[in-house]
């Protein structure tokens, strides 16, 4: 998985070469950053819709997508929350 997860922060910051454990930890805050702000965003969103689609009774595609997306992300992020709260309370 190494391997991937080098792939991926090549690709994301547009370079080619091998990152010291440094630039890798300030990548990863950053990354994990955007990843908190990303999920908020996208669950007021999701209430904002719900309101409106309560507001007339309707659902929308929006609603729907965003919720599924959330979902989605929930499914994959869940393993590794379960695993880091593991580690924490191991090494507390």
């Amino acid at each position: 998985m190494s391997n991937f997860n080098d792939l991926m922060l090549n690709w994301i910051t547009s370079t080619s070469t091998k990152k010291d454990e440094r630039e890798k930890s300030e990548l990863n805050q950053k990354l994990a950053n955007m990843f908190a702000i990303n999920y908020l965003v996208t669950v007021l969103t999701i209430v904002f819709f719900t309101i409106i689609d309560m507001y007339h009774h309707t659902i929308t595609m929006h609603t729907i997508v965003l919720f599924l997306s959330l979902i989605h992300i929930n499914y994959h992020t869940k393993p590794s929350l379960i695993s880091y709260a593991k580690y924490i309370l191991k090494n507390k």
